[in-house]
């Protein structure tokens, strides 16, 4: 008779959709501690932030900075890209390149030439610890060679800063 009951409760489930277990397990481990943390960045105080229109001339540098900070308890690793947003040709001659400076410093030009196209950029920026804030010194500009008659033309782009949360 249990064997007939059982066999009713097994073919009365399969006709039901879902995952079913009729297995469970438990381990325990002393020595192991399981905690969550959050990760929160802001970006110049905010969940976002609005960087005025670059004026972009060949060989001439323009420069934004944004502070970041992970108001968060878990420490993160941090990526950069950016993507287009206008149809402009500018895009094409127009090159990028991102670096930290000490909180409470200025942007300044690099000494180099940046050479990276802004269309597809991508940099990994480092780690921020819980509490910790950098400044991120943007650099945009047009390719040396550009044609000088698109002098003073603009062209659109999101910045993204992303974290991954790290093991702390």
């Amino acid at each position: 008779m249990t064997a007939v009951i059982a066999a009713g409760v097994v073919v009365g489930l399969a006709g039901v959709g879902g995952t079913y277990s009729f297995l469970s397990a438990r381990a325990t481990s002393p020595t192991s501690v399981v905690k969550a943390g959050s990760l929160n960045l802001t970006v110049d105080g905010g969940q976002s932030a609005v960087i005025p229109a670059f004026q972009l001339a060949p060989s001439s540098w323009q420069l934004r900075s944004v502070t970041v900070m992970n108001t968060g308890d878990a420490p993160a690793t941090l990526t950069a890209s950016t993507a287009i947003t206008s149809t402009d040709p500018l895009s094409a001659d127009a090159v990028a390149r991102l670096t930290t400076v000490p909180f409470g410093s200025s942007c300044v030009a690099g000494a180099a030439v940046p050479t990276t196209p802004i269309t597809g950029f991508t940099t990994g920026v480092g780690s921020l610890a819980p509490g910790a804030r950098i400044v991120l010194c943007l650099e945009v500009g047009l390719r040396p060679g550009t044609s000088a008659d698109r002098s003073g033309q603009a062209v659109a782009f999101q910045l993204t800063l992303a974290g991954q949360q790290q093991a702390g």
